[in-house]
């Protein structure tokens, strides 16, 4: 999170002020942008959208290359005839970071994954089995990857490389800010809608409540 949305933010609880969003509303989950440094002094990097959480307005992002043919057995490819992109993509499942929304909100969208992929994407991320593929179900738009990567080759060398530029790119988290954030997000829907409203997070709760105890009636789930 830069330094003029934390500011943003501050300004916005030391003086009872709503923040407002200029987030793209047409943003959603599968779409394929392109991922901008918001201090322009990084390259982009394609992604596709896996989850969005819009109270925190933070976006989960798998790092997209155009060398197919280097996808391991880690990852997918996905071929430009089912996603209507340009060009072919390898899905890198061990490359899902969070961005801001703002990061994408500018990039038009080039192509689309469809949502049995994501889930399946987002599986993939998460087994810790590393020379097996999870196989996609119900779809047929993902292709297992085939390079066999070694310690020490240039494909490593370069998968490496992609990754300190990915991480550098992506959100650093800030997570008293989101909280703040979602905590804002939360009040300023109370106050829009005039009732009692049901939410999960316990410590958005605490957030909003030190903001104006008085005017919030809040149920805990």
């Amino acid at each position: 999170m830069n330094s003029e949305t934390k500011n943003t933010i501050i300004n916005a609880l030391q003086n009872s002020k709503r923040i407002t969003t200029s987030i793209d509303k047409n943003v959603t989950r599968g779409d394929i942008r392109l991922v901008t440094d918001p201090e322009g002094k990084l390259a982009g990097r394609y992604g596709v959208v896996i989850a969005i959480n819009p109270l925190r307005e933070v976006a989960s992002v798998a790092l997209l290359s155009n060398l197919p043919n280097l996808a391991t057995v880690r990852d997918f490819v996905a071929l430009s005839s089912k996603t209507n992109a340009p060009f072919d993509v390898a899905v890198i499942t061990d490359g899902i970071n969070d961005i801001e929304l703002s990061q994408i909100a500018n990039s038009p969208r080039i192509g689309k994954i469809c949502r049995s992929c994501l889930f399946t994407i987002k599986n993939q991320s998460q087994s810790l089995d590393f020379d097996a593929t999870i196989k996609p179900i119900f779809t047929d738009c993902l292709n297992q990857g085939h390079y066999k990567i070694q310690v020490g080759d240039p494909v490593w060398n370069l998968r490496n490389q992609e990754f300190l530029h990915w991480n550098d790119l992506c959100l650093t988290v800030d997570e008293n800010m989101l909280i703040l954030r979602e905590g804002l997000k939360i009040r300023e829907f109370i106050d829009q809608n005039d009732f009692i409203v049901s939410i999960n997070s316990n410590e958005s709760i605490e957030i909003i409540q030190n903001l104006d105890s008085s005017n919030l009636d809040l149920i805990r789930c």
